[in-house]
């Protein structure tokens, strides 16, 4: 890996996926069975938020992701916030396709600790760090001594201040999804991804899923998986047989599994409990 994002959950995507989820949560206070699809933008001035939902109400958006933000971070915050939420709206149901790349990276869960750390001790960063040419990128000025744990993963690296581009930051639409809908899976093969990385079948993983069943039918019949690798010790159609073959594809069972329905999908980004580090299927992964 050629490049590091390094930030505090105050910043950047995070900051951006959370606002996202909360919104999401405060709908499943009244809509449990609301159908949503929105993503928030942030780009340092205002916050745009777009998309559709079924749910009925306006919510007051600035009102709740201001409080969000002193919950959050202890710290009060002026949010510009503009609603583009169109509510009551039929939102149809789409196929559901993923295309995502996992990497067996060491180096990336020791810096998530770190900024999980120091987040929670009020300090607030992002920078890049560029492994290949042996760079620190940032926009604002930090103080090295502060940051020492972190930078000293980036020992000799140069800091290199850059104020000339303007940083907009989009939520994935993973965090403002409702439950069903692709979201389910995309949370899922990270459990998929840990029992092969466990195993030592590979580093590197890229999923391709798709299927256009309905949601409560989808099950291993009637979707179409690939994968492909730089590090595989196997065969492509091995791992794609042994995925089918051990790995439940039926998102209820899922959702019953993990209790999803319960679930506060801000826990993958700020809390080091992750869910999905369950390896109960190693010792099914048999190489013949």
């Amino acid at each position: 890996m050629s490049n590091y994002i390094i930030q505090t959950y105050s910043r950047g995507e995070d900051l951006t996926n959370l606002l996202s989820n909360k919104i999401i949560l405060e709908i499943e206070k009244e809509t449990k069975n609301h159908k949503t699809n929105i993503q928030v933008i942030n780009n340092g001035n205002f916050i745009v938020v777009r998309g559709n939902t079924t749910h009925k109400t306006p919510i007051n958006l600035s009102k709740l992701l201001i409080s969000y933000y002193k919950q959050l971070f202890n710290r009060e915050i002026n949010l510009n916030v503009v609603d583009l939420i169109e509510y009551d709206k039929l939102v149809e149901d789409e196929p559901i396709y993923i295309n995502k790349t996992f990497i067996k990276d060491e180096l990336t869960d020791i810096i998530k600790k770190q900024t999980y750390s120091d987040t929670l001790n009020n300090k607030d960063y992002r920078f890049t760090a560029c492994t290949d040419l042996n760079i620190i990128l940032t926009k604002n000025d930090f103080n090295k001594e502060t940051l020492e744990s972190v930078l000293n993963n980036f020992e000799d690296y140069k800091i290199l201040k850059n104020n000339s581009s303007i940083e907009t930051f989009k939520s994935s639409q993973h965090y403002g999804k409702n439950l069903k809908s692709s979201k389910v899976f995309e949370s899922y093969f990270n459990y998929v991804v840990y029992n092969i990385f466990e195993r030592g079948l590979c580093r590197d993983l890229t999923i391709e899923f798709f299927t256009e069943a309905e949601f409560d039918s989808i099950n291993w019949e009637n979707i179409s998986l690939k994968v492909s690798s730089n590090s595989l010790m196997t065969s492509n159609e091995w791992l794609e047989s042994l995925i089918l073959d051990l790995f439940t594809f039926d998102p209820n069972e899922i959702i019953r599994r993990w209790n999803l329905d319960e679930y506060d999908f801000s826990e993958e980004i700020i809390s080091h409990h992750n869910i999905w580090r369950i390896k109960d299927k190693v010792g099914e992964m048999i190489l013949i």
